[in-house]
């Protein structure tokens, strides 16, 4: 029961050697995040760009929404 506990409890080489397999893991998705990063902001640049074009009122105000203000 003993070595089942040794083996649960984390030491300081266990947790380095955890550590480093996942910093290694996380190091080959960032040029991934970099490429999805830069994406997303052009999209919402573009997004921005597609709305200010796009401003212009729809309808005119009808004559009842205009009378009151005379």
């Amino acid at each position: 029961m003993s070595s089942i506990l040794a083996q649960a409890v984390p030491t300081a080489t266990n947790t380095l050697t955890a550590t480093s397999t996942f910093s290694q893991q996380l190091e080959s998705w960032h040029d991934f995040y970099i490429v999805l990063g830069g994406a997303s902001a052009t999209l919402v640049g573009l997004l921005f760009i597609a709305i200010s074009l796009n401003a212009e009122p729809d309808h005119q105000p009808s004559a009842s929404a205009t009378a009151g203000n005379r």
